[in-house]
């Protein structure tokens, strides 16, 4: 009688699991999978979102800095007006406009038909090439500026004489480091020796003028550093 409770209890041991202990088992996994499944599709997407965040941030500083550039480069070649502009070093006696309308003394055709018609001359004052043409120097002293030498690979003998032709219609801007603006006449230039020689001597930086050039200080040539950058201003009238 023992040995038969022995066998019976022997194969209740080796039975396995029951339908329901599976279903319990598998139903748990389920829950498990779906779990993991959850926060798997959840850090996806938060990695998603902090790489799009990243990837705009990284267009935001790129759009930044260029709109930084173009905003600071955007009165550069434009004409100064040297009433308002506040950038403007040594204002000269004679007001500065882009566009000025000047009275004239010629007669009119048919005056006693046009009693009230005054004769206007349109001057216009801009860059002289258009296209925002920048020389570098290499020092200024006194009223002579030394251009570095590249300049010659760009413009020819005959531009460069026309661009900074002395008389009353040329002038010359010139920009010191701290974006400081200065408008002088140009007296001559001599294209062998890269030169430029104002009619008017620019004022030099010192303890009490914040504004203005380096004077005699010459810039090492090698390190292209610029002391100033300068284009020609065409003060041009016309009927």
């Amino acid at each position: 009688m023992m040995n038969l409770n022995r066998l019976v209890q022997g194969r209740r041991r080796s039975r396995g699991f029951t339908l329901i202990e599976l279903l319990v088992a598998i139903l748990v996994a389920s829950v498990l999978m779906i779990i993991i499944y959850q926060v798997y599709i959840r850090t996806a997407n938060i990695y998603r979102v902090q790489n799009m965040a990243l990837e705009m941030q990284a267009q935001v500083r790129f759009g930044l800095e260029h709109l930084r550039r173009d905003v600071g480069n955007a009165g550069f070649n434009g004409t100064t007006n040297s009433t308002l502009d506040l950038n403007l070093c040594s204002k000269p006696a004679v007001p500065i406009r882009a566009i000025r309308l000047e009275s004239e003394s010629f007669e009119l055709a048919n005056p006693t038909v046009n009693p009230n018609i005054k004769p206007l001359s349109i001057v216009l004052f801009g860059d002289y090439s258009g296209n925002g043409e920048v020389f570098h120097t290499i020092s200024v002293i006194g009223s002579t500026v030394t251009l570095q030498p590249d300049f010659k690979n760009r413009v020819t003998k005959a531009e460069f004489e026309d661009m900074f032709a002395g008389g009353d219609k040329r002038y010359l801007r010139l920009v010191d480091k701290e974006q400081y603006e200065l408008l002088l006449k140009v007296g001559a230039a001599n294209y062998e020796s890269g030169t430029i020689t104002t009619v008017d001597t620019p004022p030099v930086r010192n303890a009490t003028q914040s504004c203005g050039v380096q004077g005699a200080d010459i810039l090492d040539s090698s390190t292209k550093s610029v002391a100033a950058a300068i284009d020609t201003f065409v003060d041009g009238d016309g009927p």
